[in-house]
């Protein structure tokens, strides 16, 4: 009985001495203060509570070798789009630039022509467009010098010396309408023949209302080159489809052409009533121009555009300018 005694104090001193030597240390878990024994986890949850060894790539990792940082969405700094340029549309869309012609179809010889009032820039419509270029088809009928010059108030803008068959001028200064221009002509020295003369005109922030319709700037243009004898008509809707330019509005008629003998007479008449009147006179062609203030609408109010004449002339070409 004695040695029985003995031996159960010897294990009891023994399990109390190995209770002794044990240290609290970490827990086998990995959750938040999960796992074996009471110690915080090595997990990735909130519970961890290890703090970071020196030189961890991750400050919120306290191990190195772990893959993924204690927070795997870092906050960002906040994401705006790039804002686009603001769209700015022209004040005129679709209207650029413009070219009047003149078809004059004759011999000129020491003389200068009135290209503003030919070309049916007179008006207050084109006040503020600038003048681009001044071009012309010719035919040389002198053996001597021939000099082309463009002239703006009297003054030299451009020059061409023997312009042979194609003549082409560009001012050396800006030109503008009323502005800075109020004469402008081309003056020929010498002879040739001029069979067309083109000008480049543009807008250059004048009065120039913007455009109603989408088709701003489109003209109709119609080549007719017929003769009128006496009193006679031409109905320009048998030579062009008006209905194709349905809600178009006219604001101008330039009728060119040149009278047989002396002096002729054109009348426009628009679904019959008379929108205007111009004298054509013989020796060369001109172009005339018939403004009109209230802009009849083809298709609604300008269903029949009819040209009388009075006279003998041949009427080479008619343009409709529409907006």
């Amino acid at each position: 009985m004695k040695n029985l005694i003995q031996a159960l104090l010897l294990v009891i001193s023994i399990g109390s001495i190995a209770q002794a030597q044990l240290v609290p240390g970490p827990s086998l878990g990995h959750g938040g203060g999960g796992g074996i024994g009471p110690g915080p986890g090595y997990g990735h949850g909130p519970g961890h509570g290890h703090e970071p060894r020196p030189g961890s790539p991750y400050p919120g990792n306290p191990y190195p070798g772990d893959p993924y940082p204690s927070d795997p969405y870092p906050s960002q700094p906040p994401y705006y789009p790039p804002s686009n340029p603001p769209y700015n549309p022209p004040s005129n869309p679709g209207y650029g630039s413009e070219t009047r012609h003149i078809y004059l179809g004759r011999s000129v010889y020491n003389e200068q022509i009135d290209l503003r009032r030919l070309a049916g820039l007179n008006s207050g419509y084109y006040s503020g467009f600038e003048i681009v270029a001044v071009r012309a088809t010719l035919r040389p009928t002198t053996p001597g010098t021939t000099v082309a010059q463009l002239l703006v108030d009297g003054r030299i803008q451009a020059q061409q010396v023997n312009p042979g068959y194609q003549l082409s001028m560009y001012p050396q200064a800006s030109i503008v309408l009323d502005r800075n221009a109020r004469d402008v002509r081309l003056a020929i020295s010498g002879g040739t023949y001029i069979d067309e003369i083109e000008i480049e005109v543009r807008s250059n922030g004048g009065y120039n209302p913007p455009p109603s319709n989408p088709g701003y700037g489109r003209n109709i243009e119609v080549n007719v080159y017929r003769s009128m004898r006496g009193n006679d008509r031409l109905d320009i809707g048998s030579l062009v489809n008006l209905s194709a330019y349905r809600g178009y509005r006219i604001q101008q008629v330039i009728i060119t052409g040149r009278a047989t003998y002396q002096t002729s007479f054109v009348s426009l008449l628009i679904n019959s009533f008379n929108a205007g009147q111009v004298q054509m006179v013989s020796g060369y062609s001109q172009a005339q121009s018939i403004y009109l203030s209230n802009q009849p609408t083809i298709g609604q109010g300008a269903d029949s555009i009819v040209l009388y004449t009075s006279g003998e002339m041949t009427i080479e070409h008619v343009t409709l300018v529409i907006r």
